[in-house]
C-alpha cells in the first residue's frame, strides 16, 4: 500500500514539473500546424483563439507559403490572424468583408529583426480611361476633300468633296453610304451615291489604320458619256486629334466604267483629307 502511494506521487510530480517546463518553455505554434487543425475540423474561431494565445508563433506568409496554405483549406480569417500575429497584433481580426493584404516582409524570421513592409505597387493606368477610341455600336460621319488625277490625258485633275455615314458592327469593321460631288473649276460634273465597307485595326491608343471599299452609281454624265458604276479602294492613317474626333490622310484608286473607255482611261488616284467624328 506504501508502495503504490509513492508510485502515485512520483507520477503527479513529474507531471507537474512537466507542465511547468511546458509553459516555461512555450509552444511555438507554426503554419504546419495551423494546417493540422484545420484537416481535423477544429472550429474556426477556436483557431483563431489559440493563435491569438499562444506562447510563441514562427509564421511564413511569403506568396508560395500563403498559397500553400489555401491550398491546404486554411480559411482567409485564420490566415489574416497568423498575419496580425505574427505583426505583434493580439486584437481581434478584421471583419471578412474587409480584406487585408498583410507584406510578406513582416512575418517573423527567426534571429533576426523583420525588415520594413515595401509600399504597395501603382495601379496600372490605361491607355484611356473611357475605353478604345472605336468599339462595336459607336457611329462615324465623315467630311473630306480630295484631288483626283486621272491616269490617262482622257480626263482632267478635278476636285471631290464627300460626305458618309457609317455604323461599327465591330470593333475594326463598319458599314454605310457615302455622297461625294466631283468639281472641275465650279462646275459640278457628277454625283456619286455609293456604299462602304471599312475595317480601323488599332494600332495604338489614338491612331488607327483605316482601309476600304465603296461601290456607287452616278447620277450626271461626265465626259459626255454614260458612267452607271464606280468603284473605289482606300486606305491610309487616322489620329484622334480629340476623344471624338479623327483626322484621315488617305490614298484611293478610283475606277468609273465609262462606255468604250478602257482600265488606264477610267481610272484614277486620289489623295484625301478628311475628319471624321466618332461617337
Amino acid at each position: 500500500m506504501k508502495l503504490r502511494n509513492v508510485c502515485l506521487s512520483v507520477c503527479l510530480i513529474a507531471m507537474i514539473a512537466g507542465g511547468l517546463c511546458a509553459a516555461q518553455g512555450g509552444v511555438t505554434l507554426t503554419n504546419q500546424e495551423v494546417v493540422d487543425m484545420v484537416k481535423a475540423g477544429v472550429a474556426v474561431d477556436i483557431i483563431i483563439e489559440t493563435i491569438k494565445k499562444a506562447e510563441a508563433v514562427q509564421f511564413h506568409l511569403f506568396p508560395s507559403h500563403l498559397i500553400f496554405l489555401k491550398q491546404a483549406g486554411v480559411p482567409d480569417e485564420v490566415i489574416r490572424a497568423m498575419g496580425a500575429r505574427a505583426a505583434g497584433r493580439t486584437g481581434p481580426t478584421p471583419p471578412a468583408a474587409t480584406p487585408v493584404v498583410t507584406p510578406p516582409a513582416v512575418a517573423e524570421v527567426p534571429g533576426g529583426t523583420p525588415p520594413a513592409p515595401s509600399s504597395p505597387p501603382a495601379a496600372p493606368v490605361a491607355l484611356s480611361e473611357e475605353g478604345p477610341y472605336i468599339s462595336s455600336g459607336m457611329n462615324e460621319v465623315i467630311l473630306n476633300g480630295l484631288v483626283r488625277i486621272p491616269h490617262s490625258d482622257v480626263g482632267s485633275t478635278s476636285g471631290n468633296i464627300g460626305f458618309g455615314f457609317g455604323r461599327y458592327l465591330t470593333d475594326w469593321f463598319a458599314i454605310g453610304p457615302l455622297v461625294s460631288a466631283a468639281f472641275v473649276g465650279s462646275e459640278v460634273h457628277d454625283i456619286t451615291l455609293a456604299g462602304i465597307a471599312q475595317f480601323a485595326p488599332r494600332i495604338s491608343d489614338r491612331f488607327y489604320l483605316v482601309a476600304g471599299a465603296g461601290v456607287g452609281v452616278n447620277n450626271l454624265k461626265v465626259f459626255e458619256s454614260d458612267t452607271d458604276l464606280a468603284v473605289a479602294a482606300y486606305f491610309g492613317p487616322r489620329v484622334f486629334l480629340a476623344r471624338h474626333v479623327a483626322l484621315d490622310i488617305q490614298y484611293a484608286l478610283l475606277y468609273r466604267r465609262f462606255e468604250g473607255l478602257g482600265f488606264k482611261d477610267s481610272s484614277a488616284s486620289n489623295l484625301r483629307v478628311g475628319f471624321a467624328v466618332v461617337f
